[in-house]
């Protein structure tokens, strides 16, 4: 034999041995990929992932209702407790906005506010709501007839309105404990 028939024989068994080797890698492969699927399948068929998110939407659903009704009644009664201070403060502030009309219908009048007010109009206003993207329109004044002056009338107290009574002065002999 010569040395290039030994060469191929050498090279065809190389490439017979690689050829098996190879097949038998593939055949792990496919193995441990089969293997790897059925492992996925088990869980996935242990884990209902549909069941579950099902599960946490209805609980969910569930919880925010609880939330609802639980905090409807607090909001009732706070409300309804709220309202007497409310009138009381809407009372209070009564005079003042008569006060505050009357003063800027005599203001308005004057040639000097009026130069005023339309500089702060230009100058101010105007830029602010070109930036924001809104119309420039000129503003609108509005000024509400100031109503007849009335006698002032004596409010009866409501329960915001309560006098508190002065406390009596606290002893302090722990200081005087503490100096001796």
């Amino acid at each position: 034999m010569s040395i290039t028939s030994d060469i191929k024989s050498y090279a065809d068994t190389a490439l017979e041995q690689g050829k098996q080797v190879l097949d038998q890698a593939q055949a792990q492969f496919n193995d441990v990929t089969g293997q790897a699927n059925q492992l996925v399948g088990k869980l996935t068929e242990k884990v209902d992932i549909a069941g579950l998110t099902s599960k946490a939407s209805d609980t969910y659903t569930d919880l925010k209702s609880q939330a609802e009704t639980a905090i409807e009644p607090v909001v009732a009664q706070l409300s309804a407790k709220a309202k007497p201070y409310i009138a009381q403060a809407e009372k209070a502030v009564e005079p003042y906005l008569e006060m505050a009309q009357e003063l800027f219908k005599q203001v308005s009048g004057d040639p000097r506010v009026k130069q005023v007010i339309e500089a702060v109009e230009t100058k101010v206003v105007k830029p602010a709501l070109a930036l924001i993207g809104k119309d420039a329109a000129p503003v609108k004044k509005v000024v509400k007839a100031a109503p007849k002056p009335t006698v002032a009338k004596k409010v009866a107290p409501t329960p915001a309105a309560k006098k508190v009574t002065a406390k009596a002065p606290v002893k302090r002999t722990i200081a005087r404990k503490a100096a001796k």
